[in-house]
Protein backbone atom coordinates (compact mmCIF):
# COMPACT_ATOMS: atom_id res chain seq x y z
CA UNK A 1 0.00 0.00 0.00
CA UNK A 2 0.99 3.60 -0.81
CA UNK A 3 1.76 5.97 1.66
CA UNK A 4 -1.14 8.51 0.17
CA UNK A 5 -4.63 7.36 -0.33
CA UNK A 6 -7.38 9.67 -2.37
CA UNK A 7 -10.26 8.31 -0.34
CA UNK A 8 -13.33 9.47 -3.19
CA UNK A 9 -16.14 7.59 -0.85
CA UNK A 10 -16.75 6.24 1.94
CA UNK A 11 -19.82 4.27 3.39
CA UNK A 12 -20.26 4.44 7.54
CA UNK A 13 -16.37 5.66 7.78
CA UNK A 14 -15.69 2.21 5.76
CA UNK A 15 -13.72 2.92 2.64
CA UNK A 16 -15.43 2.20 -0.57
CA UNK A 17 -13.86 3.94 -3.18
CA UNK A 18 -10.12 5.10 -3.16
CA UNK A 19 -6.75 5.34 -5.29
CA UNK A 20 -3.61 5.26 -3.25
CA UNK A 21 -0.31 7.32 -4.30
CA UNK A 22 3.11 7.83 -3.36
CA UNK A 23 3.23 11.38 -3.05
CA UNK A 24 0.63 13.74 -1.30
CA UNK A 25 0.81 16.07 -4.22
CA UNK A 26 -0.56 13.21 -6.38
CA UNK A 27 -3.23 12.53 -3.86
CA UNK A 28 -4.37 16.20 -3.76
CA UNK A 29 -4.58 16.38 -7.64
CA UNK A 30 -6.79 13.33 -7.46
CA UNK A 31 -8.76 14.25 -5.11
CA UNK A 32 -9.73 18.14 -6.80
CA UNK A 33 -10.43 16.05 -9.80
CA UNK A 34 -12.91 13.32 -8.02
CA UNK A 35 -13.58 14.79 -5.02
CA UNK A 36 -13.14 12.90 -1.46
CA UNK A 37 -10.03 13.57 1.03
CA UNK A 38 -6.10 12.67 1.25
CA UNK A 39 -5.44 10.18 4.57
CA UNK A 40 -2.12 9.09 5.75
CA UNK A 41 -1.44 6.03 8.06
CA UNK A 42 -3.43 3.30 6.97
CA UNK A 43 -2.35 -0.22 6.69
CA UNK A 44 -3.24 -3.33 6.62
CA UNK A 45 -6.89 -4.29 5.95
CA UNK A 46 -9.60 -1.03 4.60
CA UNK A 47 -12.74 -2.56 6.30
CA UNK A 48 -11.25 -1.88 9.70
CA UNK A 49 -10.65 1.69 9.40
CA UNK A 50 -12.96 4.52 10.04
CA UNK A 51 -12.20 7.62 7.41
CA UNK A 52 -15.21 9.44 8.51
CA UNK A 53 -12.99 11.99 10.97
CA UNK A 54 -10.14 14.20 9.94
CA UNK A 55 -7.91 11.38 11.09
CA UNK A 56 -8.43 7.27 9.96
CA UNK A 57 -8.96 5.20 13.36
CA UNK A 58 -9.00 1.63 13.12
CA UNK A 59 -11.00 -0.63 15.01
CA UNK A 60 -8.41 -2.81 16.58
CA UNK A 61 -10.90 -4.64 18.28
CA UNK A 62 -13.06 -6.02 16.22
CA UNK A 63 -10.04 -7.03 13.63
CA UNK A 64 -9.04 -9.08 16.99
CA UNK A 65 -12.48 -10.46 17.00
CA UNK A 66 -12.34 -11.49 13.46
CA UNK A 67 -9.15 -13.35 13.85
CA UNK A 68 -10.68 -15.20 16.73
CA UNK A 69 -13.83 -16.20 14.51
CA UNK A 70 -11.97 -16.63 11.76
CA UNK A 71 -9.32 -19.48 13.50
CA UNK A 72 -12.19 -21.04 15.44
CA UNK A 73 -14.09 -21.62 12.27
CA UNK A 74 -11.14 -23.31 10.56
CA UNK A 75 -10.49 -25.31 13.63
CA UNK A 76 -14.12 -26.25 13.60
CA UNK A 77 -13.76 -27.57 9.59
CA UNK A 78 -10.67 -29.45 10.75
CA UNK A 79 -12.05 -31.36 13.47
CA UNK A 80 -15.53 -32.14 11.87
CA UNK A 81 -13.54 -33.05 8.78
CA UNK A 82 -11.85 -36.03 10.91
CA UNK A 83 -15.06 -36.96 11.63
CA UNK A 84 -15.54 -39.81 9.09
CA UNK A 85 -17.41 -42.37 8.26
CA UNK A 86 -15.38 -44.96 9.84
CA UNK A 87 -15.17 -43.61 12.86
CA UNK A 88 -18.99 -42.55 13.39
CA UNK A 89 -19.61 -46.04 12.99
CA UNK A 90 -16.79 -47.43 15.41
CA UNK A 91 -18.21 -45.14 18.37
CA UNK A 92 -21.68 -45.96 17.26
CA UNK A 93 -20.72 -50.16 17.42
CA UNK A 94 -18.47 -49.47 20.79
CA UNK A 95 -15.83 -51.06 18.95
CA UNK A 96 -13.73 -47.14 19.07
CA UNK A 97 -10.86 -47.06 21.83
CA UNK A 98 -10.75 -44.33 24.73
CA UNK A 99 -13.57 -42.37 23.66
CA UNK A 100 -12.06 -40.57 20.51
CA UNK A 101 -15.65 -39.26 18.96
CA UNK A 102 -16.42 -38.28 22.25
CA UNK A 103 -12.95 -36.09 22.98
CA UNK A 104 -13.65 -34.90 19.40
CA UNK A 105 -17.11 -33.55 19.96
CA UNK A 106 -15.77 -31.78 23.21
CA UNK A 107 -12.54 -29.74 21.59
CA UNK A 108 -15.64 -29.21 18.44
CA UNK A 109 -17.85 -27.64 21.50
CA UNK A 110 -14.77 -25.61 23.08
CA UNK A 111 -13.90 -23.92 19.55
CA UNK A 112 -18.06 -23.39 19.18
CA UNK A 113 -17.60 -21.58 22.27
CA UNK A 114 -15.47 -18.99 20.65
CA UNK A 115 -17.76 -17.97 18.12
Amino acid sequence: MKPYIAVVSHDAGKITKYQDFDTQAEADSHVGLYGGKVVTGITGEFEYWDVSGDTPVKDEVRQAADVVTTTAVQAIVTLEAAMTPRRLREHLDGTETGGWWTAQNALINAERSKL
